[in-house]
Parts: structure tokens; sequence; C-alpha cells
């Protein structure tokens, strides 16, 4: 499988604009300036669970002000495809930031961000939330299907207190 590999540069480049992007509230007149203190940055991509798969029992680890990524991949032969997901978190400890479509899975390896090629026949839907505060939380995401279906996917969290 090949793998796009960002260089150093280009990393620091992604991941700002990532950041500002997602991060920001969006303006209400599209030529606004855009302005978001940059006080955290993306620290964990966790793989890929599948939408349908078994309940996950791993605990995730983060600590206070880490940005973590959660993928979770479906089939793109499955019908219903997923056509819309909220976020929520059962504890104020992780604050929910964004969910959205990536083209392929993403993964971290020793602080660099990769991104695979495009599987054939796989789609990911990327979580990004916010370690707030020290505590265990659970993070629920819940996907509305094309034909009304909802799947469910959790995430229990342990958030340390940052060092």
């Amino acid at each position: 499988m090949k793998r796009a590999v960002c260089t150093s540069s280009s990393l620091a480049a992604v991941l700002f604009t990532l950041v500002v992007q997602v991060h920001a509230e969006e303006p209400e007149d599209a030529t606004a300036p855009l302005s978001k203190k940059l006080d955290y940055q993306l620290k964990t991509v966790y793989e890929p669970v599948d939408i349908s798969g078994p309940a996950i029992t791993k605990k995730y680890m983060a600590t206070e002000g880490d940005l973590v990524q959660l993928q979770i991949k479906y089939p793109l032969t499955l019908q219903p495809l997923p056509e819309s997901a909220s976020v929520t978190s059962s504890k104020k400890i992780m604050k929910p930031v964004d969910v959205f479509r990536t083209a392929a899975e993403v993964v971290m390896i020793d602080h660099v961000v990769e991104a695979t090629t495009p599987s054939i026949g796989f789609g990911y839907i990327s979580i990004l939330v916010k370690a707030e505060k020290a505590g265990e939380t659970l993070i629920e995401a819940r996907i509305k299907m094309s034909n009304g279906a909802i799947e469910s996917r959790s995430f229990n969290f342990l958030v340390e207190k940052k060092k």
C-alpha cells in the first residue's frame, strides 16, 4: 500500500491550515478576516474503527489540551451510505470540534502525519475532539445513513492532567 508522507515543513503548513480552518467560527461574511488563538495542535490520530463492527472496548488516552482525531471506516459498497454525523461527549472533559469525511485513512507515526492513498472500496469519517480537562468520558458518534437508520460508535476516553 502506498502512503503519502508529509515533510516537516509541509506538515507544519498542513497542521496550521487544519487548526485554523477547523477551529475558527464561521465568519458571517466570507470576506471577513479569520482569526483564532492557536492554543493546541493535533497530537494523536487513532486507527479507524468499522462503522458497524463490535463494541469498542479499548480505552483511548489523551492529555489536557490535546487535539485528537478519531476515524470511522465504512465500505463504499455499503447501502445505505453515511449522510450526516453528530458527535457528543458525556461530560465536559472532551469537546467535539468537528466531524468530516476523509478520502483515505490518516495515520501519525513519530509525530509525522501520513495520509494513505485512497483505499479502494472504503470511505472514512474523521472526528476531531479536544481534551479540555482531566477525567473519564464517553465520546459518541451517531451517523445518519441515507435510509434514515442511525449507526452509533462510542469511544471511552481517559484524559490525563497536563504535566
